[in-house]
């Protein structure tokens, strides 16, 4: 399955890289510094996507397959750490 993730910087730019994990193993390296997606396109369940990186105005993002924790999710400016764990 493919994992679609989408990044909405708001009120100011930011840089961030999202890193597909399987099974401890990098997988998939993408970044991104402006509003827009960025695709994976062999994700599985139980597979972890890190994002990792800064902003100077908030940004949401959105993962299109089911994730814990839920998204969307708003991070505010500053540095962004997360994982999210594919549950489907």
């Amino acid at each position: 399955m493919a994992a679609l993730i989408h990044f909405t910087f708001i009120n100011g730019i930011g840089s961030i890289v999202a890193t597909l994990h399987r099974n401890e193993n990098q997988i998939g390296i993408r970044g991104i510094k402006v509003s827009g997606s960025i695709f994976f396109d062999d994700t599985q369940a139980n597979d972890k996507i890190s994002i990792k990186g800064a902003c100077a105005g908030s940004v949401v993002v959105e993962i299109d397959l089911p994730t814990v924790p839920v998204t969307p999710k708003e991070y505010p400016a500053g540095k962004i750490h997360d994982v999210f764990l594919i549950t489907g």
